[in-house]
């Protein structure tokens, strides 16, 4: 008889056994090299930063020593902003967190620095985006604030905008109603540039989304107002405007006289501003938050896109993917490093 077939059970069993042992083996390296593929993404997208890269990967992992205060300025109760009238930031509800709650407090004490101060610390102004209650609009302002001190070199102070974005509507009205509300809440910014002008102190400007609609606004009437001299640091993610606002011929053409230094994140995979022509049927816009300003580069360029040296643009859209929120921009996109430090002076 064979001797093969007389050994076939045996050399089954062999084989089984070696089969489980070499399927463990490929198990744990696949895993290993899974945790690995994690990191090296992760590195990988350090790189996405132009010439940068290599002095934003070593700072990354930066952690500043300043914490900011941060202020609530609600314009929530207000409800239609008349752009025509002034004297907005007396009605404004104005808190500040004490580090555990949020306790009332004045326009005058959020606006003007304690006078032992020697050196004022920077302000940093943030407007937040669509459909946010006023506690996630709070915490939302924590959230950043948070990823703004790990960078932070020196004091600063962190006020945000708080305005009437809740959902309200079917989906498409009410995007379009709420995007009306942040255009009109630029007479509101308008007036806190103005007050912040009275103090030494530095202004960084944040927008978010239909935030951003606020603060380009705000901007436009502040180039066109007496004694407009101040500049600001502006850093934008996902802005909910057309990316041709801010040409000579768009609706806000003054803004970036008013700009040191601007910063636009945006995502060309953004699953909600790629629907940003149903804000307007008869313009049908493209979302700066989408394409970029003045885009004239490919769509998914990470290197800036714009011919106006004021502007700086990287496409976070390879990173974060398909999403618009907020909290994907500090997680996931390697370029709010440079937002951030933009806001900071650096």
């Amino acid at each position: 008889m064979d001797a093969t077939l007389i050994n076939l059970p045996t050399t089954a069993a062999r084989l089984s056994i070696r089969s489980m042992i070499a399927l463990l083996v490929i198990l744990l390296i696949g895993g290993v090299a899974a945790a690995g593929g994690q990191e090296l993404a992760s590195d990988a997208a350090s790189t996405d930063i132009e010439s940068d890269s290599d002095r934003y990967a070593a700072c990354a992992s930066h952690s500043g020593s300043f914490g900011g205060d941060i202020w609530e300025l609600s314009t929530r109760h207000i409800g239609c902003v008349n752009g025509s009238t002034s004297g907005w930031l007396d009605r404004i509800q104005v808190s500040k967190w004490s580090g555990s709650d949020w306790k009332s407090s004045s326009i005058t004490e959020a606006l003007y620095q304690s006078t032992e101060s020697v050196v004022p610390p920077r302000t940093i102004v943030y407007v937040h985006g669509n459909w946010m209650e006023r506690d996630n609009a709070r915490e939302r302002a924590r959230f950043i604030d948070s990823h703004i001190a790990r960078r932070a070199i020196e004091p600063y102070r962190l006020v945000m905008l708080s305005w009437p974005s809740e959902k309200n509507a079917p989906v498409i009205q009410d995007i379009r109603g709420n995007a009306r509300l942040a255009d009109a809440n630029a007479t509101i910014g308008l007036e806190l540039l103005q007050a912040l002008d009275e103090s030494p102190t530095q202004v960084s400007i944040l927008g978010f989304s239909l935030g951003a609609r606020t603060v380009t606004g705000a901007l436009n009437l502040k180039a066109m107002s007496p004694n407009a001299q101040k500049r600001y640091r502006v850093s934008l993610m996902a802005p909910a405007v057309d990316r041709d606002w801010l040409q000579p011929y768009g609706k806000e053409p003054f803004a970036l006289s008013t700009v040191d230094s601007m910063v636009n994140l945006y995502n060309s995979n953004d699953p909600v501003l790629k629907r940003f022509r149903f804000i307007d049927r008869d313009a049908r816009p493209i979302a700066a938050g989408f394409l970029g300003f003045e885009r004239l580069s490919y769509t998914r360029s990470t290197n800036p896109l714009t011919t106006n040296p004021l502007i700086r643009q990287y496409d976070c859209g390879r990173t974060i993917g398909t999403t618009h929120q907020e909290r994907s921009y500090y997680s996931e996109c390697s370029c709010t490093i440079i937002a951030i430090d933009n806001l900071l002076g650096k």
